[in-house]
C-alpha cells in the first residue's frame, strides 16, 4: 500500500522529523512480518498486513464480524 505517510494518516500534531521516524519504523517492521503476519500497533489499536494494509479485528481472530 502506498501512502505518502503513513504516520500523517494516523497521527496528529508531530513534526516532520516524527513522521519520518514513525513511517520508517512502520515500513521496517512490516518487512519482517512473513505473508500472513499481521502488525498490531498498541497505541491505535489497529492491525496491519504486510502491505500495510488496515485489517480489522477479524482477520486476526479468524472469524468475520457478526460471527
Amino acid at each position: 500500500m502506498k501512502i505518502a505517510s503513513w504516520s500523517k494518516k494516523y497521527y496528529e500534531g508531530l513534526i516532520d522529523a516524527e513522521h519520518k521516524a514513525n513511517d520508517v519504523w512502520f515500513k521496517d517492521t512490516l518487512k519482517l512480518l512473513n505473508n500472513a503476519g499481521i502488525l498490531f500497533v498498541p497505541n491505535l489499536q489497529k492491525s496491519f498486513n504486510k502491505k500495510g494494509v488496515e485489517v480489522g479485528r477479524w482477520a486476526i481472530e479468524g472469524k468475520p464480524p457478526n460471527d
